[in-house]
């Protein structure tokens, strides 16, 4: 929740009651009513700071007026002003204490009030169970050759986030966060993976397009509880958002990115098998949003993204550049007889996601592993197909999400290893379930 600035959308239950509205009050003459539907209708498309100007104009006449302050609280999220919006929701729960009961809006205020505290501090703990058909471990962002079981085994994981922004404006955030991963083998003890990470963030935003951010990341991975891997990242990226209206496909943001990594492999090698050193990353991302059926509700997020990667070691044998390509595909499966609810349980969020990467390492020297002394290429292919059910989303209790994941990679290389007659090559085929609380 606390990578980038939040894309708020209007609840469709929201959405529903401000259009009703809108068709009920549309010869009204009120101009603060009018003031109030122009301003819920800013925030349906986006345009947070018009919304502000527009409820400006209701304030003026009705300060305690409920909705006012549930679209206040509503377009202060979506321009990234969390703690102000947190105060104007508590503002509306108040006033319509005093005011009189309102069932829906105050479902509607304790809803939203909940997803703009997550920008502001998040928890959550996933575990899961999995079957891997070929245990490995690829740490160095290219398969290793010695870091592959060439086994299947039964896989559990834990992993537990922690994320706090003290400042969260308009135009800066400063986050920070905690992160762990426990991965235990059924069988397979040293693969047994632990991962312990933490992260800073600082993002400055110019208007409602600009935002730029840098990011430092720090992770100490162990191997079978032994020392494997230290490294160091710093990440500048430059972002801009759109906003543009369209019924069909319209971008959404396009990023593109610089990120450094300082790499330390915490185990005595060969020197010409030492891995440790820089690796350099630069990349572009775009985002979508699609909306493939007109007048129903069907948004799918979709995604694309290219990343060159340069990386130097102190040895020789791992020195290489890399060529990643990724697209992705997210979108919501609802009722096509009722479009205002989802499959399986009807006011339960249900997603599926698709994504791919395809990634090209071209190795710089000749290899010792292959028996020819070729110089190593190596082409990675990876799809994952994941479908979340939400269970339970509670502003108190939190959210719990179930979710099924298939992943199969296929790599493939031109290294004819010593014992073989044909160019190495591994496939792996993972399924699994998890379940997720975030809070």
């Amino acid at each position: 929740m606390l990578n980038g600035l939040c894309q708020f959308r209007l609840p469709l239950a929201a959405a529903l009651i401000l259009f009703s509205g809108v068709a009920a009050y549309a010869n009204d003459p009120d101009p603060t009513l009018q003031a109030l539907e122009a301003a819920a209708i800013h925030v349906r498309m986006g345009q947070f700071d018009e919304a502000l100007a527009r409820l400006d104009e209701v304030e003026a006449a009705e300060p305690d007026n409920p909705w006012m302050l549930y679209y206040r609280g509503s377009a202060l999220t979506g321009r990234g002003d969390f703690y102000d919006a947190l105060a104007a929701y508590d503002h509306a729960a108040t006033s319509l204490d005093s005011l009189g009961d309102d069932p829906e809006l105050r479902q509607l205020i304790r809803t939203d009030r909940a997803k703009a505290r997550r920008n502001v501090f998040n928890a959550s703990l996933t575990m899961g169970l999995a079957y891997d058909s070929n245990v490995s471990f690829l740490g160095g962002g290219s398969s290793d050759l010695g870091a592959i079981a060439g086994l299947g085994n039964g896989v559990f994981d834990a992993a537990a986030q922690f994320d706090f922004a003290p400042i969260a404006t308009k135009e800066h955030t400063l986050a920070g966060g905690f992160r762990t991963l426990q991965t235990r083998n059924f069988e397979i003890e040293q693969f047994d993976l632990q991962v312990y990470g933490a992260y800073l963030r600082y993002s400055r935003r110019f208007g409602d397009h600009w935002e730029a951010t840098l990011r430092y990341d720090y992770d100490v991975t162990l191997l079978n509880n032994e020392s494997f891997l230290s490294n160091h990242a710093l990440t500048t990226s430059l972002r801009y958002r759109w906003l543009l209206p369209g019924e069909v496909i319209v971008p959404d943001a396009t990023q593109i990115f610089y990120r450094l990594e300082s790499r330390d492999f915490l185990f005595e090698t060969d020197p010409d098998l030492d891995r440790d050193g820089l690796a350099h990353y630069v990349g572009v991302e775009q985002s979508f949003k699609l909306q493939p059926i007109a007048d129903f509700p069907w948004v799918w997020d979709v995604s694309t993204g290219y990343q060159y990667g340069s990386i130097s070691t102190e040895g020789d044998e791992f020195d290489r550049k890399t060529h990643d390509f990724l697209v992705a595909l997210d979108m919501p499966l609802l009722n096509p007889k009722s479009p205002d609810q989802f499959l399986i349980i009807p006011d339960r969020e249900l997603r599926f996601r698709f994504d791919a990467r395809w990634q090209i390492a071209e190795y710089q020297n000749k290899s010792s592993f292959d028996r020819r002394r070729n110089v190593r290429d190596d082409l990675i292919t990876d799809y994952g197909f994941t479908l979340s059910q939400t269970l339970l989303d509670d502003p108190n209790d939190g959210k719990v999400v179930l979710r099924g994941l298939i992943r199969w990679t296929d790599a493939e290389s031109n290294v004819v290893l010593s014992d073989r007659s044909s160019p190495f090559t591994y496939d792996k085929f993972v399924y699994g379930i998890q379940l997720e609380w975030s809070w």
